[in-house]
């Protein structure tokens, strides 16, 4: 799941590490993904470290009638957009900053083998301890998100790494990678 509506998310600045705290849309967003998730019993939580998807994983956890604990993951944290971040992302002048083949430089920033990197790593541990039939919940960050749909899916031959990505802030996606645990 993608956090919460953000102040930066709201104004189309790059939302980063660490990014602004959730907004009243967000926190509305939160409880309607709650009031859809309420009946679901998660054999586990993770959720990134900052405020916006932490917070959202809380107001889920709070509507859940299983409850559960929350346990923190920084692999899980969205892609550090170095001097960019708070900057508007039209204000940048560059729009291709998920397109593994025209990747601009980010001072101070992830690059997009970084983040798929950190990513990939926590998958290949939630495949190899927690095996199949879980039912896992990981409220993060649209980055996570690109780095999750490409661990399961093969990434498209023109580097464009926003596409079948985009997810709008509070919606979920399940993913089944049954298939992938042996």
């Amino acid at each position: 799941m993608r956090h919460g509506e953000t102040v930066f998310n709201k104004e189309g600045r790059f939302n980063g590490q660490p990014g602004a705290p959730l907004n009243e849309v967000g926190r509305s967003q939160a409880r309607e993904a709650g009031a859809k998730l309420t009946d679901v019993k998660f054999d586990l939580i993770y959720a990134s470290p900052l405020s916006r998807a932490y917070e959202t994983c809380e107001i889920i956890v709070g509507m859940n009638r299983h409850g559960g604990d929350i346990i923190v993951d920084d692999r899980i944290i969205e892609r550090s957009f170095g001097i960019w971040e708070g900057v508007k992302m039209d204000g940048a002048g560059i729009s291709h900053w998920w397109d593994e083949k025209r990747e601009p430089y980010i001072e101070n920033g992830e690059t997009i083998a970084d983040v798929f990197k950190r990513v990939r790593n926590f998958m290949d541990e939630l495949k190899e301890k927690h095996g199949k039939g879980k039912t896992i919940l990981v409220v993060a960050h649209q980055g996570v998100v690109r780095a999750v749909h490409y661990y399961l899916h093969e990434k498209p031959a023109d580097g464009n790494l926003r596409k079948d990505t985009d997810m709008k802030n509070g919606e979920v996606r399940v993913y089944d990678f049954v298939s992938l645990v042996k």
